[in-house]
C-alpha cells in the first residue's frame, strides 16, 4: 500500500471529491442541454469526466486507500461497454455510432464514479444530485418555452428537450422521495419498509398514469389508431432485428434504419415503445443481454443476501440505489427515453456506488457510525463459531498500486482520445471565416483530416464537392479528378448508406459525365437504402424512362405515389404518361381522370399535360371541367 500523503479526513481530500463531485454533476447538466450527438458541445461531458476520474485516481493513490476488488458482475459492466466501444465496428454508419459510443461511455465513466466512490457521504451526492437536477430540469424548460416561442422552432431540439424533461422529471422524482430517509441518523426497519412503500405506491400511481391507454375503450378511433401505430413500429422494429439479430445496426442509428424499414413514411416514428426494443434495433440481442444481466442478476444476488447488510445506514443507502435500479429497469418496459445518454449516466452511476456499498462494505467510513468493516460484521454458525463473511462475488482482481493506477491513467487518456476524434475531425472540415470553397489550404485539411481520421461521411462528401469546385473545365472535371470524386463519393456511401442525398449527387455527376449506367446503378442502390425517399425515386424513374425500362420505371413511380407521396396527385399525371407510353392506354386515361378530379387547372394547362390529353384523345381542361 503506498504511503498515505493525504489525510482521510483532511482538506486536501475533501478538495479532491468536491472537484470530482462537480465535474460529475456538470457532466449531467451539459447531457441534459445537447442539442444532438453532432454538436460540438458533445465534446465536453467526455472532457469533464476524464478530468474528474484522474482526479480520483490521484486521490486513491495519494491516500493510500486499500485495493478496490472487483466481482464478476462488474466485470459484466466492463464486457457491455466495451461491446459498446466494438459496436463501432459492426455498425452500418460507423460515424454516427462512434459519435454515439463516445457519449455512451460517458455511463461507464460514472460507472468508475461510483466504483471510486466520489463523495464523503452518501448523503451529499443525493442532495447535489437533486439540485444539480432541479436546475437542469429549469434550465431546459426555460430553454424550450423560449425555443418553441421563436417565429420558426427548431422542432428537432425541442423534442430533443421533451425527452430530457422527462429523464429528468423520473430520476428527479426518486431523489427527493429518497433524499429524507437518507437524513435519518439511524433507519429502522419500519422507515425501510416505509421508504419501499412509499416508492412502490408513487411509482405505481405514476405507472397507471403512463399505461392509461390500455384502459381506454377497445374500438374507439383514437385506440384503435394508437394500437394501429404500436403494431407499425414493432413490426419495423422486428425487420431491423431480423437483418442485425446479433450486434444491431449501431448505437444511435436507430432513427436511419426506421427511415429506411417502416412500410412507409406514414408509420409514426414518434409513437411510444420501451427501450429494449430501441437497444435490440441498435445494439443487437448480444447488447440487450449484457445490458441486463448485471442490472437484474445483481439486484437479485443483494436480496438473497440482505442479511449481510447489518449496518442500518449501510442497509437504507444499498435499498435506495437497489430501489433505483429495479425501478429503472421496470421503466423500460414503456419508455423508449430509458435508452438515453442521460438516463444511462444517472443509472450506472448509482448502480457503480451500489456495486461499492455491496462489495466493499464501507471502507471510506460514508456512513457516520460505521466503522470501515462493519459491512464485513461476521456471522454466526449454527455451532456458535464466527464465519467471516467472504461472498463469493469478489474476486482476486483489484484496483490499486501504483502500476495499476497508472494503466487506468492511460486508459482513461485513451479512451477520451478515442471519444473525442470524431468531434475534433469535424471541426477540421468545416471552412474557416473568408475561406474559399476551392482554397489550397481548405482542400489539405480535408485530406489530412480524412488521412487521420476516416470515418466521417460528410468530410468525404466535402472533399468530393472541393475536387469538384477545383476543376478548370469539364475535360479537367473527367480525365484527371473523376476518379478521386468517385471514390470519395463511394466511400462516403459504404459509411452512410442511409444517406439520400449522396447518392443523388453521384447519379448526377455520372449523368454529367455521360455515364447513364453508373447513375441508374447509383439510384438504384440509394433507393433499396432509402425506399422512402420520394426523390431518389423519381431520378430513377427519369433515368429509368430515359433508357425505355418503363415498366420497372412504372413499379417505381407506383412506389412514388402509393407508399411515400399519396397525397402528391401531380404523380398520377406521370403515372398515366408512363402507361401511355406502354401502350396501355385505358389504364392511362383512368390515372389522368384521378388527377383531373384533384388538381387545379394551372396543373392540367401545363405542357407535359396537354400533351399528354392529345396522345390519349381527352378533351381540354375547360370542357372536361364543364362536364363534371
Amino acid at each position: 500500500m503506498p504511503t498515505t500523503i493525504l489525510s482521510r479526513e483532511g482538506l486536501s481530500g475533501q478538495i479532491a471529491d468536491f472537484v470530482a463531485a462537480m465535474l460529475f454533476f456538470a457532466t449531467v447538466f451539459v447531457c441534459a442541454l445537447l442539442r444532438s450527438q453532432t454538436a460540438l458541445l458533445a465534446a465536453l461531458p467526455p472532457v469533464l469526466l476524464a478530468v474528474g476520474l484522474l482526479v480520483l485516481i490521484w486521490r486513491h493513490f495519494a491516500e493510500g486507500r486499500p485495493r478496490i476488488y472487483w466481482g464478476h458482475y462488474d466485470a459484466a459492466v466492463v464486457f457491455l461497454f466495451i461491446y459498446v466501444a466494438a459496436n463501432v465496428y459492426y455498425s452500418e454508419i460507423i460515424s454516427v455510432t462512434w459519435r454515439a459510443a463516445s457519449l455512451y461511455l460517458l455511463a461507464f465513466a460514472g460507472f468508475f464514479f461510483g466504483r471510486l466512490l466520489f463523495y464523503r457521504r452518501l448523503l451529499w451526492y443525493a442532495l447535489g444530485l437533486v439540485i444539480t437536477l432541479i436546475l437542469a430540469f429549469v434550465w431546459v424548460w426555460m430553454l424550450r418555452q423560449r425555443l418553441m416561442m421563436a417565429a420558426r422552432p427548431d422542432m428537432f431540439y425541442a423534442d430533443r428537450l421533451l425527452v430530457t424533461l422527462h429523464v429528468l422529471a423520473v430520476f428527479l422524482a426518486f431523489w427527493l422521495v429518497t433524499l429524507p430517509f437518507l437524513i435519518v441518523h439511524r433507519p429502522t426497519n419500519l422507515i425501510a419498509l416505509i421508504y419501499v412503500a412509499v416508492i412502490v405506491g408513487g411509482y405505481t400511481f405514476y405507472l397507471i398514469g403512463q399505461l392509461g391507454w390500455l384502459f381506454e375503450g377497445t374500438w374507439t378511433a383514437a385506440a384503435v389508431t394508437s394500437r394501429h401505430d404500436r403494431l407499425q413500429i414493432i413490426q419495423t422494429v422486428a425487420d431491423i432485428a431480423r437483418h442485425y439479430p446479433l450486434t444491431g445496426g449501431g448505437l444511435g442509428t436507430f432513427p436511419n434504419l426506421f427511415e429506411a424499414y417502416r412500410p412507409s413514411p406514414r408509420v409514426p416514428y414518434g409513437a411510444t415503445f420501451n427501450s429494449y426494443l430501441f437497444l435490440l434495433a441498435e445494439a443487437g440481442l448480444a447488447g440487450l443481454l449484457l445490458y441486463l444481466y448485471p442490472l437484474v442478476m445483481f439486484s437479485v444476488y443483494i436480496v438473497r443476501h440482505w442479511g449481510f447488510f447489518l449496518n442500518r445506514k449501510l442497509r437504507m443507502g444499498v435499498l435506495a440505489l437497489l430501489s433505483l435500479t429495479i425501478l429503472c429497469l421496470i421503466q423500460g418496459l414503456h419508455d423508449p427515453h430509458m435508452h438515453s445518454v442521460l438516463a444511462w449516466l444517472l443509472l450506472f452511476t448509482a448502480f457503480g456506488t451500489l456495486s461499492s456499498l455491496v462489495n466493499i462494505r464501507d471502507p471510506m467510513r460514508i456512513f457516520p457510525q460505521a466503522s470501515p468493516v462493519a459491512g464485513l460484521a461476521p456471522r454466526v454458525s449454527a455451532e456458535g463459531t464466527e464465519r467471516p463473511f467472504k461472498p463469493g462475488l469478489i474476486r482476486r482482481m483489484g484496483f490499486g498500486g501504483t502500476v495499476e493506477l497508472a494503466a487506468y491513467a492511460v486508459l482513461v487518456v485513451v479512451v477520451l482520445a478515442a471519444q473525442l476524434a470524431p468531434h475534433v475531425a469535424a471541426s477540421q472540415i468545416r471552412r474557416r471565416p473568408q475561406e474559399e470553397a476551392t482554397s489550397p489550404s481548405y482542400g489539405l485539411r480535408l485530406e489530412r483530416t480524412i488521412g487521420v481520421f476516416p470515418f466521417l461521411p460528410e468530410a468525404w462528401v466535402r472533399l468530393a464537392n472541393y475536387y469538384q469546385d477545383s476543376a478548370k473545365d469539364s475535360n479537367d472535371l473527367v480525365l484527371r479528378l473523376l476518379p478521386r470524386i468517385e471514390e470519395a463519393y463511394q466511400r462516403a456511401i459504404r459509411l452512410d448508406p442511409f444517406e439520400p442525398r449522396t447518392y443523388e449527387r453521384l447519379a448526377l455527376l455520372y449523368s454529367s459525365t455521360n455515364s447513364p449506367m453508373k447513375a441508374r446503378e447509383t439510384l438504384a442502390r440509394g433507393v433499396r437504402a432509402n425506399p422512402n425517399d420520394l426523390v431518389l425515386r423519381l431520378m430513377l424513374v427519369r433515368e429509368l424512362q430515359k433508357a425505355g425500362s418503363l415498366a420497372l420505371a412504372t413499379w417505381h413511380m407506383q412506389q412514388a405515389l402509393h407508399r411515400i407521396a399519396p397525397a402528391q396527385a401531380e404523380l398520377y399525371l406521370q403515372l398515366a404518361e408512363l402507361y401511355e407510353q406502354r401502350g396501355l392506354t385505358a389504364v392511362a386515361v383512368r390515372h389522368y381522370q384521378y388527377a383531373r378530379q384533384v388538381l387545379p387547372e394551372s396543373a392540367l394547362s401545363s405542357p407535359q399535360a396537354r400533351r399528354l390529353r392529345q396522345r390519349l384523345g381527352l378533351p381540354e381542361v375547360a370542357q372536361s371541367r364543364a362536364t363534371l
